[in-house]
């Protein structure tokens, strides 16, 4: 159990103890940074939850085959997501390594997406506007999947023409996506479902970045967790536990996931995504280089408009710039990474500031969270984002 879950050996040794002895509370909260496995361990928990066999990766059982491929019907996902990045990744760790480890990996970037869309939870509104675009992903995941319960795949592999076909499916999907991933009747859907019985009288929700939830989702979701019922469990992950409100807190246990360091994320970067080992400083570069796009333009783009910033000068050329560069992706994803790298970059700043500079970069801090809360909450466009942010920041210089 917990084998592809790499560096949080403290962790997964707890969570095992407590699954083996049925000692697992029903409603979790695993917390740790961004890029730290926690959408891993929270699959993981799920298979360890549903398999009455130890829970190895290689388990032939009928729960762990679901599992595997994302498929077991007592599984569901919310919560917002960068899912190109994870996708892209797959895609180019399979297409250097065409094996069974790799084809997994694959399915199991593009169905973190996917499951999103259950019918349990979406209503039929909503699914309509989605549909189109899920099913061809779907369909073609299901051509590409092993039989249930098997751990090997054909030696011929997936054909490169069904590649290319499922990323085609994969830009009208990631189009199409809608902004608010966790809308409040999705959570009042969610207590339903965790009524009705399962066929191995386990089920798992698993809602990923809790602290953006909008307050009425959050206040149903309260109530589920008061008394979540009998085979039921309820598995939240945030990369800001500050961030999450108290009352939440109250009714779910912590796991705290540590911030994994260079070799064990070179370890990720070269067992799971097949990677050279040591080619990207961190798990962070790593997938925004997957994303696509100009890395390095991206970067000069960023280290720019914080000089600009220090300045307390505004370039209009350099706004469009930024626009058009970060737009390459999914909405979400073109702001995870512009917020991303601003706040790498001026890290790095505030490390080597001089006296002058050094009250202006603490000066904003607080702006970057508000304006990152407006993608991530209050579900505002990013680059409409990105470009008032940019501008409060220079505009903060003469305050």
């Amino acid at each position: 159990m917990f084998e592809n879950a790499l560096g949080l050996e403290t962790v997964t040794g707890e969570l095992a103890r407590e699954i083996s002895r049925g000692e697992l509370p029903p409603a979790i909260l695993l917390a740790g940074p961004r890029y730290g496995g926690k959408s891993t361990l929270a699959l993981e928990i799920a298979r360890g939850l549903s398999c009455r066999q130890g829970g190895d990766w290689n388990c032939r059982c009928h729960s762990c085959g679901l599992h595997r491929t994302l498929s077991h019907p007592g599984l569901v996902c919310a919560g917002p997501r960068y899912f190109d990045l994870e996708i892209a990744a797959a895609l180019e760790a399979y297409r250097r390594k065409p094996r069974g480890g790799t084809l997994f990996l694959l399915i199991r970037a593009v169905r973190k997406a996917t499951r999103r869309f259950d019918s349990a939870l979406w209503s039929e509104t909503r699914l309509k506007k989605i549909l189109p675009a899920l099913e061809p992903v779907e369909a073609i995941l299901q051509e590409m999947e092993p039989p249930p319960g098997s751990v090997e795949v054909p030696p011929e592999g997936v054909s490169g023409a069904t590649l290319k076909k499922l990323e085609a499916a994969l830009v009208r999907f990631q189009r199409a996506l809608p902004h608010e991933l966790v809308p409040v009747d999705l959570v009042r859907a969610l207590a339903t479902w965790s009524h009705v019985s399962s066929s191995d009288g386990v089920k798992v929700a698993i809602i990923e970045e809790a602290h953006t939830l909008q307050e009425s989702a959050r206040n149903s979701l309260l109530k589920l967790l008061e008394e979540p019922p009998r085979g039921v469990y309820l598995v939240l992950t945030t990369s800001q536990r500050s961030a999450v409100i108290p009352t939440l807190l109250s009714r779910l246990r912590t796991y705290y996931l540590p911030d994994r360091p260079r070799h064990v994320q070179d370890r990720v970067q070269e067992m799971i995504f097949r990677q050279n080992s040591g080619e990207y400083p961190s798990l962070a570069s790593f997938f925004r280089a997957s994303g696509g796009g100009d890395a390095a333009l991206r970067r000069a783009l960023v280290e720019r408009a914080v000089d600009c910033a220090l300045r307390g000068e505004v370039e209009g050329e350099l706004l469009e710039a930024i626009g058009r560069e970060y737009a390459q992706g999914s909405a979400a994803t073109s702001s995870h990474l512009f917020f991303e790298e601003f706040s790498e970059v001026a890290r790095d700043r505030l490390r080597r500031a001089s006296p002058g500079e050094l009250p202006r970069l603490q000066r904003w801090g607080p702006l970057l969270r508000a304006y990152r809360s407006r993608i991530e909450i209050r579900n505002m466009h990013p680059v409409t984002t990105i470009t008032g942010f940019l501008l409060a920041i220079q505009g903060s210089q003469g305050a």
